[in-house]
């Protein structure tokens, strides 16, 4: 398929899921008690499960709930 004539909703949750998972992995040199960050994984991890990409989401999310147990802990 050309590329002008890939619509945007074919191709951005695949883009969002490799973003997600690039994210993931560059934040977490972040502070682990860091709440933002937490809720904003957290955000990315719903958006993925809400636009049919749930394996993908399980990055951001796991790292989401770490983050929350240390913050809480």
């Amino acid at each position: 398929m050309p590329f002008d004539q890939v619509g945007t909703a074919e191709v951005l949750p695949e883009l969002a899921a490799c973003l997600a998972v690039a994210v993931t992995s560059a934040v977490r040199g972040v502070a682990p008690t860091h709440r933002d960050v937490a809720q904003r994984l957290h955000l990315v991890a719903a958006w993925l499960e809400g636009n049919g990409r749930p394996a993908e989401a399980l990055v951001p999310a796991g790292e989401a709930v770490a983050r929350l147990r240390g913050a809480g802990g």
